[in-house]
């Protein structure tokens, strides 16, 4: 195995807001499952990242 990677590489600001950028803005995921929305027509609020998504 390699080295580990250095602990202020990993963590930060800097390096958090990048990973919000290029991981949860450009990317599809799922945020609810269909068993947590019962009934036809239900919705949940959910935060991803930056943003709020329905």
């Amino acid at each position: 195995m390699g080295a580990p990677v250095p602990a202020h590489v990993q963590e930060g600001p800097e390096v958090f807001a990048a990973e919000q950028e290029r991981i949860f803005e450009n990317m599809w995921f799922c945020a609810v499952r269909s068993s947590d929305l019962a009934l036809a027509g239900k919705f949940k609020k959910v935060q991803v990242g930056r943003e709020s998504v329905l």
